[in-house]
């Protein structure tokens, strides 16, 4: 796999692109994952349905409302240019895009590890002195901490192969497209060297798969922790 200065910059924009996303996505995660494991609330099972609609809904159906919501012609789209944060066709647009579409799998994963750990050590904890905060970061975190880390890597793993959303909301400027983009855009080139976008996709398939193999012996470690 002999690939070039360029194409090692794609991947590196890649991962910056797909790790701000997963950075973005971590808190909603943790907190929904939170909420959903602790309580029970009028609703929770409609709200858990809006939560989880990014896994399923085609991508360009993400990209097409992030069209919508910050167009140059709405309200919100206007302000954000003005102050110089634009988000379509701009690093930050597939940033959120990204963020949208690993969201579910995060969350999903932070409410399975924390739904594992026994909300009673929380209490025990407290009765010793901790607050509500200090028992959950001191006591729960911990236990549930390889889940969480399998979510974190299983959605940067969605955001660095994410496609439909980014090609809605991203520039096609050299240097600014990520992995996904890159070879969608060499294959609409006529002449590329397909070579070297061969090297592209098994980077690709190398970056996925370590990520997935990781998560994966992540969970099934903590798996046996639980048992």
């Amino acid at each position: 796999m002999n690939l070039t200065g360029y194409e090692w910059s794609v991947m590196g924009y890649s991962l910056l692109i797909a790790g701000s996303a997963t950075v973005l996505a971590i808190l909603p995660a943790l907190l929904a994952g939170q909420l959903f494991a602790r309580h029970t609330f009028p609703g929770k099972a409609l709200l858990e349905t809006l939560l989880m609609m990014p896994l399923v809904v085609p991508p360009v159906v993400i990209g097409y409302g992030l069209l919508i919501l910050f167009g140059r012609n709405t309200s919100l789209g206007t302000w954000l240019h003005g102050i110089g944060i634009p988000i379509l066709f701009a690093p930050a647009g597939m940033i959120l895009a990204s963020a949208i579409v690993a969201f579910p799998l995060i969350f999903r994963s932070m409410r399975a590890a924390l739904e594992q750990t026994d909300p009673h050590l929380e209490h025990h904890a407290r009765t010793l002195g901790c607050n509500r905060l200090r028992a959950w970061t001191d006591v729960t975190l911990p236990l549930a901490w390889p889940g969480l880390v399998s979510g974190i890597l299983l959605g940067f793993a969605r955001a660095l192969g994410e496609f439909g959303a980014t090609r809605m909301v991203a520039t096609n400027l050299p240097g600014q497209r990520t992995l996904a983009l890159e070879i969608f855009h060499q294959f609409e080139v006529p002449g590329s060297d397909l070579g070297a976008v061969a090297g592209l996709v098994l980077l690709s398939v190398f970056l996925s798969g370590i990520l997935l193999f990781t998560g994966d012996h992540l969970t099934r470690a903590w798996k046996r922790r639980q048992s």
